[in-house]
């Protein structure tokens, strides 16, 4: 009961052929993921003698006392308050311990961001939605934000461990309103995905005040203010804020100038934000990803013809010959919210199948 469904199945898989007890695992198990442990400290070590083992087995559960040594009863039944093992001796450990201890090194190392709490924003589709599930697959408790409920309950319905906010991050409000739904429901922050924005395919002797105000305010303003938000809970988790900005941020982009330059924008803000809150040790980077398939070129006012045209066209000019997929960006995303990348910051990591290099 409380433990994570995947790690219930592994324990299941690995101990299933040995002659254990059930109640001392998963009470071991569960008592050494609430306080964090490293799994080498989990398996209890100490030999005892019998007449220690028959004090604290008297107040065992009936499966313990009938399948465990007495060493192991107080090993792993700790928890009653009576800690009767000698601190000089050492046992091997049994074969129950031995499979907890790995298993739990194998759970942890692929759920990274177990208990983390993130926020994504943009998470209604494309490489938002598979970021978000991507997260959430990782371990983490996610906040998916977005302007429309029908998209980010499509994104919910994906993982169990994605909650969603409908909001427009532009809002003046809007910042306080996420950061705050997320320290309500979890009391902690420790990654702000700054995915949110829009793209706008327009001549330079076309676009308008209004076309460019827009931009700014959707892919520079809001993403700056809702990690202004985020930052005292950052600081108290040490954690990172890792914005999405793209390959048109650093190579020329014809018909798309102010998409790019709100971009450039945004990977300098990458780089001054994490000189900045070094001092902190909150971590700042961007994922820069070429052409990926989306709903991006589509409501950025194209019609349906001119969208698979411009499509046609990125994908010629790729070396690998294809336009992105969301979880192919989503998957560094993750990799740049693990905890153990702690001497990452400052750096943009630009994934375009090689358009970069042309």
């Amino acid at each position: 009961a409380g433990l994570d469904p995947l790690l219930v199945e592994l324990l299941r898989i690995r101990t299933s052929q040995i002659n254990g007890c059930s109640f001392c695992l998963r009470m071991h198990t569960r008592d050494a993921l609430k306080k964090g442990e490293n799994p080498d400290r989990i398996a209890g070590q100490a030999a005892v003698g019998p007449r220690g083992a028959a004090a604290v087995s008297a107040s065992a559960p009936a499966a313990c006392r009938s399948t465990c040594s007495g060493s192991e009863v107080i090993n792993h039944c700790r928890r009653l308050g009576r800690d009767l093992r000698p601190r000089t001796r050492q046992r091997p450990q049994t074969p129950v311990e031995q499979q907890v201890k790995d298993t739990l090194m194998e759970y942890q190392h692929t759920r990274p961001l177990h208990n983390r709490v993130v926020i994504v924003t943009g998470a209604g589709t494309g490489i938002g939605q598979a970021t978000a599930v991507a997260m959430a697959e990782a371990g983490a408790h996610v906040l998916g934000v977005g302007r429309r409920q029908v998209a980010l309950d499509e994104t919910a319905a994906m993982h169990p461990g994605i909650a969603t906010l409908a909001t427009d991050i532009r809002l003046e409000h809007a910042p306080e309103l996420i950061i705050s739904t997320a320290i309500d429901r979890w009391k902690q922050l420790d990654v702000v995905v700054n995915n949110a924005g829009a793209t706008a395919r327009v001549s330079f002797d076309e676009v308008t005040r209004s076309r460019i105000t827009d931009l700014f305010d959707l892919n520079v303003i809001a993403p700056t203010m809702l990690a202004q938000a985020a930052l005292p809970h950052l600081r108290r988790s040490k954690g990172s804020i890792i914005n999405v900005s793209s390959t048109y941020g650093h190579r020329p982009h014809p018909g798309g100038a102010h998409y790019g330059a709100t971009k450039a924008a945004l990977e300098q803000l990458t780089r001054t934000w994490a000189v900045e809150l070094a001092k902190d040790g909150i971590r700042v980077n961007a994922i820069a990803p070429g052409p990926t398939e989306s709903e991006a070129l589509s409501v950025s006012g194209l019609t349906e013809e001119e969208v698979m045209a411009v499509k046609k066209e990125q994908a010629s000019r790729i070396p690998l010959g294809r336009r992105g997929q969301p979880k192919e960006v989503a998957t560094w995303l993750v990799r740049f919210a693990d905890p153990t990348a702690t001497w990452l910051t400052g750096q943009i990591l630009t994934i375009d199948g090689g358009l970069e290099l042309i």
